[in-house]
């Protein structure tokens, strides 16, 4: 399914090129975290294991909207809340060290990075931009955080790195 996103992101974009200059300077940015998640993802076939039910977005106010739910892997929200607690700013006050360690045992971290990759917050935003219902100061939003956004997910791979063997060695630097 990514792969499709991707592909379709790729020739949609072809279309509004030149239209949103926010888009056009950040976009390849965005492309290549996309590819890298997907990489990841293919180099870890076993993901089709058991089906959870899984928030389609974490936010405060979609935790208990029973229209947000989704059948997924489990890694999906573990990645989904570590995104939220970042873009929500609440990561600066929770040990994410802690957080990770103590659920050791849950999860595959080599998912859980791949999906904390993946750019669905910058891609969603996009989607809001083209629909008009959102304007281009959420998506700078996102985009002047880039290198705040790098150093949470190497925090995290460093800690993942410290209790579970990870099958690739990943650097966004």
């Amino acid at each position: 399914m990514w792969i499709e996103k991707s592909d379709f992101i790729e020739r949609y974009y072809e279309t509004i090129k030149g239209k949103y200059e926010n888009i056009d300077e950040s976009i390849d940015y965005y492309m290549g975290m996309l590819e890298l998640s997907i990489l990841l993802l293919n180099k870890y076939q076993n993901y089709h294991e058991i089906g959870y039910l899984e928030h389609k977005k974490i936010n405060k106010d979609s935790l208990n909207n029973p229209l947000n739910i989704k059948i997924d892997v489990k890694e999906r929200d573990f990645a989904e809340y570590l995104k939220y607690l970042f873009f929500s700013n609440q990561y600066k006050s929770i040990n994410i060290s802690d957080l990770i360690i103590n659920n050791k045992n849950n999860y595959n971290f080599n998912l859980v990075i791949s999906r904390i990759i993946y750019p669905n917050y910058y891609f969603d935003i996009v989607d809001e931009i083209l629909l008009e219902k959102e304007n281009q100061r959420a998506l700078l939003k996102i985009i002047s955080r880039n290198k705040e956004y790098e150093k949470y997910i190497e925090k995290i791979i460093k800690t993942i790195k410290k209790i579970y063997p990870l099958e690739t060695d990943i650097s966004l630097s």
